[in-house]
């Protein structure tokens, strides 16, 4: 799901050669419903899987995200790294060489 900047993410997903479908959750309580919202209001990462049944659509599971989960494989990398992850935090874009 992405909340801003739509066209932005999905070329970001385009570039990465996601072939997953995104949707966009702007204007919904979507995040609010699936407890993907601080009590200060901003949008936490997170999570789901859902599957079609008789009764509809259902979640049958879902986690939160954050640095070092096991979503993320190259944490586990730096935590092997003598300065483990130093000043180093994961980005979604990088200065082209």
């Amino acid at each position: 799901m992405a909340y801003k900047d739509t066209v932005a993410r999905l070329a970001f997903a385009a570039q990465r050669g996601w072939r997953f479908r995104l949707l966009c959750h702007a204007g919904t309580s979507f995040p609010d419903d699936l407890g993907y919202r601080s009590p200060e209001g901003r949008l936490l990462p997170g999570l789901s899987v859902f599957v079609q049944r008789e009764q509809g659509i259902v979640r049958v599971s879902d986690t939160g995200v954050r640095p070092g989960c096991d979503f993320s494989i190259v944490c586990r990398l730096f935590e092997l790294l003598p300065g483990g992850w130093g000043d180093w935090r994961p980005q979604t874009h990088y200065a082209e060489e």
